[in-house]
């Protein structure tokens, strides 16, 4: 991991992604932020797939979202990114249902504390088969899939239920490390903003997504592990680092959810700021994602 204090501002991809795809067999691409801003499809990075795919190279989406890759795809197709701009889809919930259900490598101490959208079948979806409880005194663990202000209609009372869940010692499972998230032109929190202040309170967190190897290990099923990859994401402490651990080059989306825009002198000053911050650096910047 580069150590971003020392080092210049990332250069920028002026003339896109085509002026490096050549060296790249693989692209492992975020899905908000990036490609869909939570309302609609970002029209030039939706190209940018279908002239990376073009060229015979595969794209996998790899996203945070704390829910199942098909419920993902199907709401990508009804805005019109559908599989002809993807190989494949993972998302952080696929992977954490996969690891609860079919691998056996994680467990909930039952019952468990539900904290999340409720209305969206994810509470049935992940613990239908684990006994679940709406008393926090009687909580085995937690399971943290959002947070309050999240449109969905997260359930959560206060900081008061976190601060008993971590006086008892429970630990949690947090399907999205991501802490906000940019929907049209708005900033609104995850579930990652939850786990981190439960672990400020002194209680133990799970997580499952990037920037965790379990998720990249998952794409990289469908990939030629003797190939070079190429990540592109929009968030420097979640897809910027997880590039970086799995020894990845990386392009960050500046328009995302830190909102760094301005003239290029500007740009410089900004990226340096957050990659001293992040304490990760990219190889490249675009403000976003085009051929």
């Amino acid at each position: 991991m580069t150590d971003a204090s020392s080092v210049a501002a990332p250069p920028l991809l002026a003339g896109g992604v085509r002026e490096i795809e050549s060296r790249y067999d693989a692209l492992i691409c975020d899905v908000w932020g990036v490609v869909y801003d939570g309302v609609s499809a970002v029209g030039v990075a939706a190209n940018c797939l279908k002239e990376w795919r073009a060229r015979g190279k595969r794209v996998v989406l790899l996203s945070n979202a704390p829910r199942r890759s098909r419920s993902m795809a199907e709401q990508l197709t009804e805005r019109g990114l559908g599989a002809e701009f993807y190989d494949d889809l993972v998302t952080s919930g696929e992977v954490t249902w996969r690891l609860l259900h079919e691998e056996g490598e994680m467990s909930l101490e039952p019952p468990v504390f539900y904290i999340g959208p409720e209305g969206t079948g994810l509470r049935e979806e992940f613990l239908s088969r684990v006994d679940v409880t709406d008393d926090i005194g009687e909580a085995g663990s937690l399971m943290i899939a959002g947070a309050p202000g999240d449109p969905w209609g997260t359930r959560i009372d206060g900081d008061d239920l976190l601060k008993r869940a971590a006086e008892r010692g429970l630990t949690a499972l947090c399907p999205n490390p991501d802490k906000f998230v940019r929907r049209g032109g708005q900033i609104e929190p995850c579930a990652g903003l939850v786990a981190a202040e439960y672990e400020e309170l002194g209680g133990g967190v799970l997580y499952v997504g990037k920037p965790y190897r379990p998720v990249y290990e998952v794409c990289l099923r469908g990939l030629d592990r003797s190939g070079k990859v190429l990540a592109v994401g929009d968030g420097l402490p979640t897809d910027i680092r997880g590039a970086a651990g799995m020894g990845f080059d990386s392009i960050f989306i500046a328009s995302g959810v830190h909102g760094v825009l301005g003239s290029n002198e500007e740009m410089d000053a900004l990226l340096l700021d957050l990659v001293s911050e992040h304490k990760v650096s990219p190889t490249w910047w675009m403000p976003q994602l085009s051929w």
